[in-house]
């Protein structure tokens, strides 16, 4: 299984609401994950589902991803993907796809990178693994075990054009 696991882009610092789940990707966010999407679609990964985050920003993400990827599938809000959760629990959602798969999950930090780092080893690489704004890895894991992965690329939007 392929799994793309993505950090939403820049979000403005405070919502009109003054709720954190409730900021929106600002435009410098917007610009990020249109430049990812466009990456991420001259690649040979092809999203089979995309996950994200209930919150705004996670939500704008997965929607931008989709636009920009032609996605005509169902985009899924999981509270397996809210900060405070533990995302290896998004692994029970995962048991109807194949290893021909590719996933494409949209979250938030540190989260993502805790995650990462689990399914790459069993030792906690996750301040090996930075997770800048729209910052975006693509790892090749089984699905059998969902660990032991191997980095496929890791790239961040500051890089692209």
């Amino acid at each position: 299984m392929k799994l793309i696991i993505s950090r939403h882009g820049d979000a403005e610092s405070i919502s009109s609401s003054g709720r954190d789940r409730d900021r929106k990707l600002s435009s410098q966010g917007k610009d990020e994950i249109k430049k990812m999407a466009k990456f991420i679609s001259e690649t040979s990964l092809i999203p089979t589902a995309i996950f994200h985050s209930p919150f705004t920003r996670t939500t704008e993400t997965a929607e931008l991803y989709g636009k920009v990827l032609k996605f005509k599938k169902e985009i899924i809000a999981t509270d397996n993907l809210l900060p405070e959760s533990m995302y290896v629990d998004i692994f029970s959602e995962f048991n109807r796809f194949q290893n021909s798969d590719t996933i494409l999950i949209v979250g938030h930090n540190p989260n993502v990178s805790y995650f990462v780092s689990k399914l790459l080893s069993d030792y906690d690489l996750s301040r090996s693994v930075p997770f800048l704004t729209g910052t975006t890895v693509a790892i090749n894991i089984p699905i059998e075990t969902l660990t032991r992965g191997q980095i496929l690329w890791f790239i961040s939007p500051d890089f692209l054009k």
